[in-house]
C-alpha cells in the first residue's frame, strides 16, 4: 500500500509575499498553486485556519488505507483526513497533483536549497517502536534504526523520508537539512536575514542550527554527509 502519487509539507502563512520571501532565500522556488519545492521536496503555503503541519496526499487510493486499519474522517469534497499518533495532520486526495513531485527517488534527487541537502521530515514520538509500526501500515519502510542515547529510525515511501525520534528536545515536526559546510551555509543564511538559533556541540561550534519562525516554519540544519 502507498498513501499517494503526490505528498507536499502543508504549513500555514499569514502573509503570503513574506512567505514567499522567506522560503525563496531558502532557495525554495516557486511552482504554482501556493507550492513550492526545494528540488527534494514540495512545501504548500496553506491559509490561515488550516491544520498545520500536514502531509498533504494526491492520487490516494482511500479504500485501501482505510483496508489498512487507518481509521479516516470523510468529507463532502471526496477527501480523507486523519490524525497520526504524534499529531501530524494528514489528507489524503483521490485526484492526482496539478504540480509534479521532483524528479528521482526521496533518496536521489537534486537539492536546490541553500540549506544543502533534504535528509528527513524529523517528528518526535513517544514510543519509537510503536511509531514504526505505524508508519510501516501507512506503506512506510525503515532503512534504518539507531536505540542508542537518542533512539530514532529512518523510513521511506516512494515520495518521502521521515526521521521518528524519541525524545523531548523538540516537539514540533523539522525539514532537516544536512551539509558538508553547514557553518557556511549558516553564515549565508544570516547575512540575508534568516533568524537561525544555533545549537553548538560545544563552545564557540557554528554548524547546527534551528530556523523555527512563525507559523511553524522549522527547519533543522547539521552538519554532515547523507
Amino acid at each position: 500500500m502507498k498513501l499517494g502519487t503526490y505528498v507536499e509539507i502543508s504549513t500555514t502563512v499569514d502573509d503570503d509575499k513574506a512567505a514567499l520571501a522567506f522560503y525563496q532565500t531558502l532557495g525554495f522556488h516557486y511552482q504554482g498553486y501556493r507550492v513550492l519545492t526545494d528540488g527534494s521536496i514540495n512545501l504548500n503555503m496553506a491559509p490561515p485556519g488550516v491544520p498545520a503541519p500536514m502531509l498533504r496526499y494526491a492520487g490516494s487510493d482511500i479504500a485501501a488505507v482505510q483496508a489498512a486499519g487507518i481509521e479516516l474522517e470523510p468529507d463532502e469534497r471526496g477527501l480523507a483526513t486523519f490524525i497520526t499518533p504524534e499529531g501530524l495532520h494528514m489528507v489524503l486526495s483521490p485526484h492526482e497533483s496539478r504540480i509534479a513531485m521532483p524528479e528521482g527517488t526521496p533518496m536521489t534527487r537534486t537539492p536546490l536549497s541553500r540549506c544543502g541537502t533534504f535528509g528527513e521530515y524529523a517528528l518526535p514520538v513517544a514510543d519509537l517502536s510503536a511509531a514504526i509500526a505505524y508508519w510501516q501500515k501507512l506503506g512506510f519502510t525503515s532503512i534504518h534504526t539507531a536505540n542508542e542515547n537518542d533512539p530514532f529510525a529512518i523510513l521511506v515511501d516512494e515520495l518521502l523520508v521521515i526521521g521518528l525520534h524519541q525524545t523531548n528536545d523538540f516537539r514540533e515536526p523539522h525539514i532537516t537539512y544536512f551539509a558538508a559546510n553547514m557553518a557556511e551555509r549558516i553564515r549565508a543564511l544570516q547575512e540575508d536575514g534568516i533568524d537561525i538559533a544555533l545549537m553548538p556541540q560545544e563552545e564557540g561550534d557554528t554548524s547546527n542550527g534551528d530556523v523555527s519562525g512563525a507559523r511553524r516554519r522549522a527547519f533543522f540544519l547539521f552538519q554532515g554527509i547523507i
